[in-house]
């Protein structure tokens, strides 16, 4: 609080209310996140639906070979 008293100005304000706003934003994500992931072989984590729906898409694209 001395530190803050000492210096009074709007650029203790305005970066407190940056660290607040950062704060919130993280707990925001932690909350929101509820999908289920697994881990790849490289570790990388992979959201279930997102794999599913990537391999839907796969297996709806054919390649046809025009004969001449």
């Amino acid at each position: 609080q001395q530190d803050i008293a000492d210096v009074e100005d709007e650029s203790v304000t305005w970066r407190l209310a940056q660290a607040a706003e950062q704060r919130n934003r993280a707990v925001r994500v932690q909350s929101e996140d509820k999908a289920e992931f697994e881990i790849a072989d490289n570790g990388a984590r992979i959201s279930k639906s997102e794999r599913d729906a990537f391999s839907s898409l796969l297996k709806g694209i054919t390649i046809e070979r025009k004969r001449r």
